[in-house]
């Protein structure tokens, strides 16, 4: 009989190196990307991004921490310099500073962004609107508004 903490080590090396086909699939390895909602708050944004864990990782997450989930969520998102903020088993919030041009009077461009997954259902909220996307990799185009 294999030892518990065999089988548990070759689980995450398992987890850690699965291959994903980013640009085909919502998943990052064990992170499955279920939706990401960006508000956009001046030239800032603040992405929430809903997922779920495959297999067992929710439990090894518990036991191991964060630290490789909070890498696969940046990586998801791909924002340069997000700060996450919160994290859990279910959810992540990052902030991205600087997510969105500033042209000055409150008028700002959030320009057309890749995610590293095909996300299920992207949302983008401005202080006049909000803009759906679905089963898309990224948002197809830039979006303008007014912040004051």
């Amino acid at each position: 009989m294999i030892p518990l903490r065999y089988a548990l080590l070759a689980l995450i090396l398992t987890a850690l190196v699965l291959p994903t086909a980013a640009a085909v699939t919502s998943s990052e390895g064990y992170l499955n990307v279920d939706q990401v909602a960006i508000t956009l708050d001046g030239d800032d944004a603040r992405v929430r991004m809903d997922y779920n864990l495959a297999g067992g990782m929710r439990f090894l997450v518990f036991l191991l921490g964060t630290g490789d989930l909070e890498q696969k969520v940046k990586r998801v998102l791909n924002f340069p310099g997000a700060r996450v903020e919160e994290i859990d088993t279910s959810h992540a919030v990052v902030r991205v500073e600087g997510a969105s041009v500033d042209y000055g009077d409150g008028t700002y461009w959030f320009p057309e962004h890749q995610f590293g997954v095909t996300v299920p259902l992207i949302t983008v909220r401005t202080p006049q609107y909000t803009q759906a996307f679905r089963m898309a990799p990224g948002t197809p185009r830039g979006i303008g508004y007014y912040y004051l």
